[in-house]
């Protein structure tokens, strides 16, 4: 039974196989004569000019250049950050989780405005002359 469904589908695949290795057909380049009629258009004279003079509404735009806001202490402050898949900030690697596990985890580092690296749990960092170690000291009294 099984044969007789693989025999057809055999032979579409030897008939896709052979037409496919067929050799290409060759563009045939037909020229056809087109006879296009239009009309022609005349020319008319136009004798007499008129001018016709209208008021313009002219619209004044106004631009109001807004003042500096002044800094002020206090407020809130909203921030849109996506949806979290859980709060283990070392087995997620998802965008904007570092905003919301800040608030209940301490790192080692961190990074200021300017993007440089100050420490928060560590007192110092040294590098070697190579670069290749990096030394970090604990502050006293940290728990983990």
């Amino acid at each position: 039974m099984k044969a007789w469904r693989v025999v057809p589908v055999l032979l579409a695949l030897t008939a896709l196989i052979l037409s496919a290795c067929g050799p290409a057909p060759t563009p045939v380049v037909v020229e056809k004569e087109k006879v296009v009629e239009k009309p022609v258009v005349q020319t008319v004279v136009v004798e007499k000019e008129k001018v016709v003079e209208k008021p313009v509404v002219q619209t004044v735009v106004v631009e109001v250049t807004p003042e500096k806001g002044k800094p002020r202490y206090g407020g809130t402050l909203t921030v849109a950050v996506p949806g979290i898949v859980h709060l283990d900030c070392n087995g997620v690697n998802q965008y904007g989780l570092n905003e919301i596990v800040q608030q209940f985890y301490e790192t080692l580092v961190d990074r200021d405005a300017t993007g440089e690296i100050k420490p928060l749990l560590i007192k110092d960092i040294k590098v070697s002359d190579d670069g290749l170690v990096h030394t970090w000291t604990l502050q006293s009294g940290v728990k983990f």
